[in-house]
């Protein structure tokens, strides 16, 4: 077993996709009153925030609203709920649209069931190449009830599911230069 991430509580959460999504489908508010469930973000306390899109549609990041203090320019810092010397463990997921099972097209998705690029496929979350966003022939998906949590229900091929720790800690080493594209 490899040992969960343990991150500061002023990291933005990234996912980074293959391909372009569909910006309709992966970016909204989390939090318990949030009408967004296709990204989740869950800890023992309600995590609220927006995922927003950047890169081109193809990464998607999560934003707390939660203020922490302020950073280095005396600019509002906003973080992820921890508090105490134990780390919060966090789960984040991913819901996989449904498949379009009537359709003649493969890896057609039934929009607005869950997340799909911008040409409607399915999200291969296990990346094996196997269409399995359905739990059976009426192309149910399970998403359980209530929608800001997440249940074991749901950990299924093709949601993608992670989890990772925060603990109560502030980042403030300053960014370097790492990398350069194109080459000078």
């Amino acid at each position: 077993d490899v040992p969960l991430e343990t991150i500061p509580k002023n990291r933005v959460v990234s996912i980074t996709f293959s391909e372009p999504m569909d910006p309709t489908l992966v970016q909204g508010m989390n939090g318990p009153d949030s009408s967004f469930h296709h990204i989740r973000i869950n800890t023992s306390v309600p995590v609220k925030g927006e995922w927003r899109v950047s890169n081109g549609y193809k990464t998607v990041e999560f934003f707390s609203s939660d203020p922490c203090g302020e950073n280095s320019c005396g600019e509002v810092m906003y973080c992820l709920p921890a508090a105490g010397v134990n780390p919060f463990a966090y789960t984040v997921l991913i819901r996989a649209a449904h498949a379009n099972i009537g359709s003649e097209i493969e890896w057609d998705s039934i929009y607005g069931t869950g997340v799909a690029d911008l040409a409607g496929n399915l999200l291969d979350g296990d990346a094996n190449g196997v269409e399995q966003a359905t739990e059976d022939a009426t192309g149910v998906v399970p998403t359980v009830e209530p929608f800001d949590q997440i249940k074991a229900a749901e950990k299924v091929p093709d949601n993608y599911y992670w989890s990772f720790f925060v603990e109560d800690r502030i980042d403030r080493e300053p960014p370097s230069i790492k990398e350069i594209s194109p080459d000078i």
